[in-house]
């Protein structure tokens, strides 16, 4: 046991900070979920109780513990907990199965984990250490139940001001990267002052904000739409949580656009993070159908939309704009840190095929030695943000050297998008220049899932690669070379990756050849493997 009491005066600056905004915002919801309402007081209150609970079981100061369930209040009462106590919270996919879960708590060290209930035969396969489960059908925490006999975990500086987050990695299992939840919070809480346009000085006390938000009439809303063990949700819920505002988080267990515009009506939301096509497509084909029905939603109150992860199409954001007369900004981020780069639009600014991305203050275009490239010269560069001093992948320094980089003094994250700058300033975006495929948000190798498949007793030889698709940006593909013997279909395979994977994994569209073409350097020809998977159409056959 830390030997403390857990909130009273936690030495992290993320804890202080949340405890000042309870104190300044008490009465203030903190936390909505359907009928459910959290205020700030309650909220903090929750925090203190969780925090003594885990300090009651060894978890302290530099604790990893994983957070392995989907969207609810409780997952935020645990990050404040964890942040009150100086601990590390450790997303995990509430997809993962026990291979890829085993995995993340090995490689993270993991001295506790808080999963849902429903998850507690995974946990079940692959830990024995302390735990508490999260009550996803009545919401609480089950406090009672953990192994008796588990010994606090190994001594870890009480200043070690730790961030671990999670990406979908392009090595076949996620890699965490680190960084610092000092920096992480002043990214956060400087969003946040932006929104609620803070006059003053940058990281003001929270009673300031408090009276500023009162003095204007300020009630930020933050909707949450995607995940919180994703960035983008995580981020979303963490930018108004820094100023005391409401977090809205979604009932349904799936993406559901028809409940998206009901509760940005009725709980007034102001700001919504989401990760493009994905999830604003379907979104505006509600309010459009909506309205042609004339019972049109109200949204009247959104004021922010903010996309990263995913592209997002001047097309849709037109049609929201239709409906909404929102600021839409579409943010080049990354697990590993950013933002990097802009471009935002509104009904005064309309979205054109041509609008330009800029540079966030700080960010660069580098060269591979670190310089930067040439404005107007057509050069093609690196994104790069700073970051964190000592930022880096956990446990694989070979990956931290390739992305991250020491220029001038300071310490810069580049993961490795490619882009030029223009002489007005403006960047043009190129891509990511790796293999990874980002299906609405979610990150996919393609060794991970070609290995699966070739367990597969009807499979020869297979290569996969993305598809793009209109919603999610792509989709996962496979060319499939048939062994002799069973036969088998595009089906059957999907459902066979979906029993080994998380199920976004699993090829939507699936092509049968004969053989795969390959180069003279024995390496897989990708541009006909591309037309392969194409010429089946965007749909897919899965």
């Amino acid at each position: 046991m830390t030997g403390r009491v857990p909130g009273a005066n936690p030495s992290g600056a993320v804890g202080r900070h949340l405890l000042a905004v309870a104190s300044a915002f008490a009465d203030r919801p903190a936390v909505v979920q359907g009928e459910r309402v959290v205020r700030w007081r309650e909220f903090a209150a929750d925090a203190a109780r969780l925090a003594a609970e885990l300090d009651r079981r060894g978890i302290g100061a530099g604790s990893r513990v994983a957070l392995y369930y989907r969207n609810c209040p409780e997952y935020l009462v645990a990050l404040f907990a964890l942040f009150t106590l100086d601990a590390v919270p450790v997303n995990v996919n509430y997809r993962y199965r026990a291979v890829e879960l085993a995995y993340v708590l090995r490689d993270c060290q993991a001295a506790g984990v808080i999963h849902a209930s429903e998850l507690g035969d995974v946990v079940d396969e692959v830990w024995s250490g302390p735990r508490i489960t999260v009550d996803t059908e009545r919401g609480g925490f089950d406090l009672s139940a953990t192994p008796a006999d588990v010994g606090p975990p190994s001594e870890k500086p009480a200043d070690l001001d730790e961030w671990l987050l999670y990406t979908g990695g392009t090595t076949g299992m996620p890699k965490a990267v680190v960084g610092s939840q000092r920096e992480r919070l002043g990214v956060n809480y400087g969003i946040g002052l932006g929104h609620i346009g803070w006059p003053g000085e940058p990281n003001p006390p929270v009673d300031q904000v408090a009276a500023h938000q009162r003095e204007h009439g300020i009630e930020p809303v933050y909707f949450a739409v995607a995940p919180l063990m994703h960035g983008t949700g995580l981020y979303c819920a963490l930018i108004g949580m820094t100023i005391g505002a409401t977090v809205v988080l979604t009932e349904s267990r799936s993406f559901d656009a028809a409940e998206i515009a009901r509760v940005i009506g009725a709980r007034r939301v102001t700001d919504m993070h989401v990760v493009g096509e994905a999830m604003l497509l379907p979104l505006v084909e509600v309010l459009d159908e909506a309205e042609r029905a004339g019972t049109p939603y109200d949204v009247s109150s959104l004021r922010r939309v903010q996309s990263s992860g995913t592209v997002w199409t001047p097309r849709t954001k037109r049609r929201l704009l239709a409906h909404a007369d929102a600021k839409l900004t579409d943010m080049i981020a990354a697990t590993e840190g950013g933002p990097f780069a802009l471009s935002v639009t509104s009904r005064a600014r309309p979205p054109a095929d041509d609008t330009p991305f800029v540079l966030v203050p700080g960010a660069r275009v580098l060269r591979d030695d670190g310089t930067d490239v040439t404005p107007g010269s057509g050069e093609a560069g690196v994104l790069a943000a700073p970051t964190a001093a000592g930022a880096h992948y956990l446990g694989d320094p070979a990956r931290t050297a390739a992305t991250y980089r020491d220029v001038d003094g300071r310490r810069y994250v580049a993961p490795g998008d490619l882009a030029t700058v223009g002489t007005d300033g403006t960047v043009t975006l190129l891509g990511r220049g790796s293999s990874v495929i980002n299906t609405g948000g979610e990150k996919v190798y393609p060794d991970e899932v070609e290995d699966a498949l070739r367990q597969h007793p009807a499979v020869r030889d297979v290569t996969v690669a993305g598809v793009p698709h209109e919603r999610f940006g792509a989709v996962v593909g496979a060319v499939v070379v048939p062994a002799a013997g069973p036969d088998t279909d595009a089906h059957q395979l999907a459902t066979f990756v979906a029993g080994r994977l998380s199920s976004f994994k699993k090829p939507r569209v699936v092509v049968f050849v004969p053989e795969i073409r390959r180069l003279a350097s024995g390496k897989t020809d990708l541009g006909w493997v591309r037309k392969q998977l194409e010429s089946r159409g965007v749909e897919g056959n899965v």
